[in-house]
Order: C-alpha cells, then sequence, then structure tokens
C-alpha cells in the first residue's frame, strides 16, 4: 500500500492570519481581507488543520508554531508540490 501523502507548507508566499485574544472570529470565518500576505519558510512542527478560500483561490490552512495561522495554494506532499 502506497505512503499517505502528507500535506506541508513550503518556502514562499502565503497568507496569515494571527488571531486576536478575546475576538470571536476564528482563521475559518475570517474573510479575505483578514489574511495578510508575507514570506515564510517552514520551522516543522505546522500541522494541516483544513482548507479556506482566500481572494478566490483554494488553500490549505496550517496552524505554526508561532501560533499564527498560514494557508498557501502551493503545498508539498514529500517531494512534489501541489498547486
Amino acid at each position: 500500500m502506497p505512503k499517505s501523502k502528507r500535506r506541508t507548507i513550503v518556502s514562499g508566499y502565503c497568507y496569515q492570519f494571527s488571531p486576536i485574544p478575546g475576538e470571536p472570529v476564528g482563521w475559518r470565518g475570517s474573510s479575505a481581507e483578514d489574511w495578510d500576505i508575507e514570506i515564510y519558510s517552514p520551522v516543522g512542527g505546522e500541522i494541516l488543520v483544513g482548507q479556506k478560500t482566500i481572494d478566490g483561490a483554494p488553500c490549505a490552512v496550517f496552524f505554526c508554531s508561532d501560533s499564527v495561522f498560514r494557508a498557501q495554494t502551493h503545498v508539498s506532499t514529500g517531494g512534489a508540490e501541489i498547486v
């Protein structure tokens, strides 16, 4: 049986959403305006938590070790990047 392909975030541009303590809106209920664009390099420990469409693009959403959610349209599955 083939190994399960685990999606991971890759270095490059991504969307980032920082939760505000006490605010009821989480990443799932956020609008595209709540997501900033940044350049990110994975540090390990990123956890795939779901999917969200941001600015019309389907993205994989990850929770990162710095307590920030990041989303990308390009993700890796252990060697091959998915667009």
